[in-house]
């Protein structure tokens, strides 16, 4: 039939459709092809200007008429010129270029064209259909190419302009995780309160941070908290070995409820981890693989694993490499590969279909590998061999596929067996290269084939040695964690730039602390420094790490945030430190935390709340908003106002040792602990007392004295200062000294400070008040705190001091008055002064005497002093 015949009697059947569809009626056209099976998608999908019907044509029709278009526009094999001939040709038969994928999988077209039939030198016609044959797969492939990077570019620009508004439509090839609801619960209204004053979830650690106020506050949230990570990984575009980690951290995890619960028994995390070995080869590998060249993968046939495992053999020649084994094909496939390839994805119920279909082609080869199989599969969990079946086993694998140089017809009896990669069932070099093309395939495998614990290698070593000696039960997880071990971080991680993969693999293997140690702290790598916390945050929260491991690394990792005293960052710390709740029944190493980022912050105000407006602070908020959501029962009955309060008072306690008096009488003053900021402000003062001109001693007498101007404003305080006598007394007395000490470094000023001194009444200034003030100011008394007494040395020296410059002054004055008018009643008075003066001052040597001074030689200077006034 001429092509033009064929389009004319198209068009008019197309015009003739369009009468009828405006008419309003229906016409079916019988004897003609389904339009899904032609076209790759069903007539309900199309638009109304595709609904043109096509003529019944065959491949040979097609053939023809696309020879006759090469002819006559040959195809010139060049970089730069594009194959038209055979694009034209499917544009006019209704394969549209965006739609070649599905097209190509309705019809027969690759397998009518491939493989190509060799022919002779001397064939022309055979040569020119060969290269039309050539130009049409290359239009085939330039469109898919062109339609995939097209459709690529589009989804990268909506997800990056739009992704807050279809982020519940989005799917990734990673990362299956549902998205938190975002509909009011019935629990919001009590949990506003607190989350409003909450750090926000946009951060400074971005999307992280927004998992983790969510995992802490939200109790409307439905996805686990290793999904909300894995989710959050695949949001910021993260490394492939982060998402690979937390990939493997959400399968692990995947048994567990949501929340702390630590697991001794590892029988879980190893079935868990070969769950993730498996979803990670079907969906991270095999499908992709297939997805990127879906002309050689030839998938077609049914959905599911053996179609997957099918186009996979094709895209790797399997049926060529194959072809010398004839006996073990099944469905025009190798056998063995397609057995093995499904195990491998984690699909035992395809592999046994197939093992079970293909029963008479292992009864033919006198196998009894069905049987095995089967009796494998109803073992359950035990996932073991029964010894009778197992000692067929080995015989069969011994007389057949020990000598077979199909790798993977070996491993599906590995599998089965379950014993060691040696003696008998020893895999060589040739054969790891065709098994395993990644870390990954070879923990597989050993995963899969190791007993559940100890006893069982212990035990089935002894049973296999009845058996024969060239056979060992496989090495359990401890036997793989210590080979993982032996090879080490520089057979995984060589130049240390990405301790993300080894700790992935540790992660597999159950070494969980040591993932963590090496990620952290061994080999800590700034660029990857968020992920591994966050990572360590998963293990934590699932109870795979003890806390004081999490809390080590946690603090090394909120410890920055505290530098810049940035709001922002001291909450998001504090929000971080509220993670170590999640195991903690006594909030030990949260409050440990908490108590460093009180004191290191310098954000008092904002993590305790106002003093003087008696506003609650960010931690208060914390712990109710953490105790309203009541997150899958970690909250525990330690975790209240009282805890909060242990904290700042170890915090304050902490900064009392430290020196740092500042940051303690502030703390103390939050906890409305009068004493001690009292005992503080006076240590300080009296510290700085004799310190005349430095800046430290003015700042001290301002906090002592805003404090004693707050304390005679509080009516409470007046109602019980009786209970805080010794304090109470040393720190106004304290006070008192710093005024008379201004005097005393005044000379023109000596009077007033004698005057001052006198008021005091504290120094015995006379030989009745010697004995008492003795007894009042010795150490261990309880008249004066240890502020007042450590000076009473110095204290001593300056009133001696001012007492010798004072008698001074008064000599000189007599002597001058004896030559005025009134020198009697003037010399009489002034006389009186000066004995005053002797007389204080021998007082003040006899009450030196009687006390023990830690400087020896204030007795002796006193007296030098003293005999200034003779």
């Amino acid at each position: 039939m001429d092509f033009g015949d064929v389009l004319a009697q198209s068009r008019a059947l197309a015009a003739r459709q369009q009468l009828e569809l405006s008419a309003g009626s229906s016409v079916g056209y019988n004897n003609t092809r389904n339009t899904t099976s032609v076209h790759g998608f069903s007539p309900s999908s199309r638009t109304h200007g595709d609904q043109i019907p096509r003529l019944e044509r065959d491949l040979s029709q097609i053939d023809a008429e696309s020879r006759r278009i090469f002819h006559s526009h040959p195809y010139v094999n060049d970089s730069h010129q594009y194959p038209s001939t055979g694009d034209t040709l499917l544009a006019e038969y209704g394969f549209e270029t965006n739609r070649l994928e599905q097209s190509l999988q309705s019809i027969a077209l690759l397998d009518t064209y491939e493989p190509l039939i060799p022919f002779s030198d001397a064939d022309l016609d055979a040569f020119t259909r060969q290269q039309n044959e050539l130009s049409i797969l290359a239009a085939v492939d330039i469109a898919r190419t062109q339609s995939s990077s097209l459709s690529l570019q589009f989804n990268l620009k909506s997800f990056h302009n739009t992704w807050n508004s279809i982020k519940r439509e989005l799917v990734t090839d990673t990362a299956f995780v549902p998205l938190p609801k975002t509909t009011a619960s019935s629990q919001q209204s009590s949990v506003q309160n607190y989350t409003q004053v909450l750090p926000s979830s946009t951060t400074t650690n971005g999307s992280y941070a927004s998992a983790i106020h969510t995992i802490l506050f939200d109790s409307t949230h439905e996805t686990t908290a290793a999904k909300l990570l894995e989710y959050s990984s695949v949001q910021q575009n993260r490394s492939n070995s982060a998402q690979l980690l937390f990939f493997a951290l959400r399968y692990i995890c995947s048994g567990s409820t949501d929340g702390t619960n630590f697991r001794s028994d590892s029988t879980d995390l190893h079935v868990n981890s070969i769950r993730c070995l498996e979803r990670l080869f079907l969906d991270g590998k095999l499908r992709p693989a297939i997805e990127s060249q879906p002309i050689a993968a030839r998938r077609g046939g049914y959905p599911g694993i053996i179609s997957d495992v099918r186009a996979y053999l094709n895209l790797h020649g399997m049926r060529a490499l194959y072809s010398s084994e004839s006996s073990f094909t099944f469905e025009g496939f190798p056998l063995w590969p397609q057995i093995y390839l499904c195990i491998r994805c984690g699909d035992w119920s395809a592999a046994e279909s197939i093992v079970s279909n293909a029963q008479s082609i292992f009864e033919s080869n006198g196998l009894q590998f069905a049987s095995f199989f089967t009796a494998f599969i109803r073992s359950g969990s035990t996932r073991r061999l029964p010894m009778n079946s197992l000692k067929q086993l080995i015989h069969e694998y011994k007389s057949t596929a020990y000598q077979s140089n199909d790798v993977m017809r070996r491993a599906c009896y590995i599998l089965l067996a379950r014993v060691d990669l040696s003696g008998l069932f020893v895999l060589y070099d040739s054969d790891f290269e065709l098994l395993f093309n990644s870390i990954e395939d070879y923990l597989w495998l050993q995963l899969s084939i190791a007993p559940n614990s100890t006893e069982d290698v212990e035990r089935m070593n002894t049973e296999l040695c009845g058996i024969s000696e060239d056979v060992k039960c496989a090495k359990g997880l401890k036997g793989i964690q210590e080979e993982v071990q032996t090879f080490g971080a520089v057979h995984f991680d060589r130049n240390g730039e990405n301790p993300l993969f080894y700790g992935f693999v540790l992660v597999l293997c159950g070494l969980f602390e040591n993932a963590v140690k090496y990620m952290l702290m061994e080999n800590a790598h700034q660029k990857y420094s968020k992920d591994a916390i966050h990572a360590a945050f998963c293990m934590f929260w699932y109870g795979l790490i003890d806390n004081e491991l999490y809390a080590d690394v946690l603090w090394r990792y909120i410890r920055p945030m505290l530098t810049n005293q940035s709001g922002d960052s001291v909450a998001t710390a504090a929000m971080y430190a509220m993670t170590l709740l999640g195991g903690d029944e006594k909030g030990k190493y949260c409050g440990e935390l908490l108590k460093r980022i009180v004191l290191q912050s310098g954000c008092i105000d904002m993590l305790l709340g106002n003093g003087k407006s008696r506003k609650k602070g960010l931690l208060n908020d914390l712990i109710g908003a953490f105790v309203e959501c009541g997150n899958a029962g970690v909250v525990r009955s330690a975790v209240n106002e009282h805890w909060i309060k242990d904290i700042v008072l170890d915090a304050a306690r902490d900064a009392e040792e430290y020196g740092d008096i500042a940051v303690a009488t502030q703390l103390y003053d939050r906890l409305e602990l009068i004493e001690p900021v009292l005992i503080l402000l006076g240590r300080q003062l009296s510290a700085n007392l004799m310190s005349r001109g430095v800046k430290s001693r003015e700042d001290a007498w301002k906090s002592a004295r805003d404090f004693e101007l707050r304390l005679r404003n509080d009516a409470n305080f007046d109602r019980s200062i009786s209970s805080y006598g010794p304090v109470i007394r040393s720190f106004r007395l304290l006070l008192q000294l710093y005024d008379w000490l201004e005097l005393v470094w005044i000379p023109e000023k000596s009077e007033a400070a004698w005057t001052c001194l006198k008021s005091m009444n504290w120094l015995p200034l006379s030989s009745d008040l010697v004995l008492i003030r003795a007894a009042e100011l010795r150490s261990g008394s309880n008249e004066y705190t240890d502020a007042v007494i450590d000076c009473v040395p110095e204290i001593l020296l300056a009133a001696m001091e001012l007492i010798v410059s004072r008698h001074t002054e008064l000599r000189r004055a007599q002597a001058r008055a004896e030559l005025s008018a009134y020198r009697n009643a003037t010399a009489a008075e002034l006389a009186a002064d000066r004995a005053e003066l002797i007389t204080a001052a021998q007082s003040l040597i006899n009450f030196s005497g009687m006390l023990q001074f830690p400087y020896a030689d204030v007795s002796a200077r006193l007296i030098r002093l003293q005999v200034m006034l003779s």
